[in-house]
């Protein structure tokens, strides 16, 4: 099953209906009746799990660490990533998932991130990630939802800094 994670972490599901069929089947438990799709779009609680889930797939291919950390927030682990890392690309890759104009943009940015974060064994918080995609991928106008979306990446850019500031704290303590 985590190879079809990963196997639909890029793709279009416009182009493939069965990847969000097959996501679906595999949550527990599965969304409410609100949550779901009417029409011929996912909804954003469907793209959302779609997207935390084969994000999820992609962590944990040949993973020897826990990939979902309670509480650990995706920011906070991207932030203490790049205090930890010698690459000067890790920031540049965040901040251009953060100003992002478009999902799949965001997308292949977390992608990239979310390798890195299995390579240095850094998990973090996969239900609240998908709450955070969720907010992201509303696409409501309004100016309540716009304020939502604006908090979440508000958060991600603290968490970002908290997490550099937190790794920088436990090395010089050691």
């Amino acid at each position: 099953m985590l190879a079809t994670l990963r196997k639909y972490s890029a793709v279009k599901l416009k182009h493939h209906p069965l990847a969000l069929e097959e996501v679906l089947l595999l949550l527990e438990p599965p969304l409410s009746e609100l949550e779901l799709g009417r029409g011929d779009k996912p909804s954003a609680s469907e793209l959302a799990a779609f997207q935390a889930l084969t994000m999820l797939g992609v962590h944990m291919q040949s993973a020897t660490t826990d990939a979902h950390i309670a509480g650990q927030s995706f920011a906070k682990a991207c932030g203490r990533f790049y205090s930890q890392s010698q690459s000067q690309s890790t920031k540049p890759r965040f901040d251009a998932m953060m100003v992002a104009q478009d999902e799949a943009s965001r997308m292949v940015h977390i992608r990239s991130l979310v390798t890195l974060l299995r390579r240095a064994k850094l998990g973090f918080d996969y239900g609240q990630f998908a709450n955070d995609l969720r907010v992201l991928g509303d696409q409501t106008v309004t100016q309540k939802e716009q304020a939502r979306r604006q908090g979440v990446l508000l958060r991600w850019g603290r968490d970002f800094a908290t997490g550099v500031y937190a790794s920088s704290n436990n090395e010089s303590e050691s």
